[in-house]
């Protein structure tokens, strides 16, 4: 079981997740992984020594999808979007409680 982490950019023109950008993002994430969390949040970067902000949006969902499937899904995402890039992160998740331990 993974915790799967993606940081998915702006509008590249504006800068800014407006609420038709929003839905598209939870549409996708929908068909991809049905439950997950969704974060709004503003990314900070340096470019041509020029401060750079833009809104993002961060997506969290722990599941026992082959990473590989997500890579895809998101490669996908990002080309059709026109993403410069989409931050992917993965961690191993140990979920420990009554249920999940009954089974150890």
């Amino acid at each position: 079981m993974y915790l799967i982490r993606l940081y998915i950019g702006a509008d590249n023109e504006t800068h800014r997740v407006d609420e038709a950008y929003l839905d598209t993002i939870r549409r996708w994430a929908d068909w991809v992984f049905g439950s997950y969390t969704l974060i709004r949040g503003e990314g900070h970067w340096v470019d041509n020594a020029r401060p750079v902000t833009e809104d993002c949006v961060v997506i969290e969902v722990v599941s026992t999808k082959q990473i590989s499937d997500v890579y895809k899904a998101v490669e996908a995402f990002r080309q059709d979007r026109g993403q410069e890039s989409i931050l992917v992160v993965q961690y191993a998740v140990v979920v420990w409680g009554a249920e999940a331990t009954a089974n150890v």
